[in-house]
Order: structure tokens, then C-alpha cells, then sequence
């Protein structure tokens, strides 16, 4: 293997591990959620807006909180995304 074939193996296991660390009411990214998932960020973005997974628009922006992420990866109940404002009426 090459050495920055071999860098970047050790970075990404570096940011996996980072992730996998922190607490459950911690807000990820799109991108952070993707990578944890192992699957591209626009799978995500499907999932968010089709209320398969929970989350949360900041400004254009999605956020996911950690703990829902885990529900999901264990098939739990699926809580259907409201936008802010919406079904308060």
C-alpha cells in the first residue's frame, strides 16, 4: 500500500472513531451522518426528507442527533419530521 493510501485508511479511522465517541444528544451533519453510515450524503439527504430519518433543518442545513441515528440503525420507531411552524395550527 502506498503511504498516503495508508494516511488516509488512518484518517478516516481517525474521524470514525471521533464520531463513534461522542455523546448522544450530539448534532451531526449530513456529512457526518454519511460517513458513520458508510453510505453517500445524498442517501441521507433521501432519508431525512422522506421522514425515514429524523432530524432537523437549521437554515438550509440538516442536523441529526446522534441518538436518532442510532434508533434508526436499529430499526426503531421512525418519528416523522414537522418543520418548525408547521402543525402547530
Amino acid at each position: 500500500m502506498s503511504l498516503a493510501l495508508i494516511k488516509l485508511v488512518q484518517e478516516l479511522q481517525a474521524r470514525i472513531a471521533a464520531l463513534e465517541s461522542r455523546q448522544g444528544d450530539e448534532y451531526l451533519t449530513v456529512e457526518e451522518a454519511a460517513l458513520a453510515l458508510k453510505v453517500d450524503p445524498a442517501t441521507v439527504q433521501r432519508e431525512l426528507k422522506g421522514g425515514r430519518l429524523p432530524g432537523n433543518k437549521v437554515g438550509r442545513a440538516w442536523r441529526i442527533r446522534r441518538a436518532d441515528l442510532r434508533e434508526h440503525l436499529k430499526g426503531g420507531p421512525r418519528v416523522p419530521f414537522v418543520p418548525c411552524g408547521k402543525g402547530d395550527e
